[in-house]
């Protein structure tokens, strides 16, 4: 089995990769919805699967960069636009979906490096090869 690390992650946008640019965590979380229903005498909580599934917002954030054309501020700051994304897990495991760029802010602090985050909504079916 082999175990990879940061070093072995890439998440592109738009065909760009963005692993130069981003150094806080990657999540991406997949449920399914579900449904309480509990009958009348039962004791525990009983829950249904609806079939739906979902992924969970993404943020991403790191060192901010306003390359003309491959850094962030270029790819992310696109409010409202869905852009393709895969990330790659390490070696060949990949999770191929679209997102909505739903939020783009910059951080200034005094002393420190200026920063970006950014939250991605998948929509539709991630697909994991």
């Amino acid at each position: 089995m082999a175990k990879y690390s940061s070093k072995d992650l890439d998440l592109t946008v738009a065909t760009t990769s963005m692993k130069a640019h981003i150094i806080d965590d990657v999540t991406l979380g997949i449920e399914v919805a579900t449904e309480e229903a509990t009958a009348f005498g039962d004791e525990w909580e009983q829950h249904v699967s609806t079939g739906v599934k979902r992924g969970d917002p993404i943020t991403v954030g790191g060192f901010y960069d306003d390359t003309a054309s491959t850094g962030p501020d270029a790819k992310l700051n696109t409010l409202g636009t869905t852009v393709a994304i895969v990330i790659t897990w390490g070696g060949t495991k990949t999770s191929t979906f679209n997102a909505i760029v739903r939020r783009y802010e910059r951080l200034a602090k005094v002393g420190e490096m200026t920063r970006y985050v950014s939250t991605l909504q998948p929509t539709g079916e991630i697909q994991e090869a």
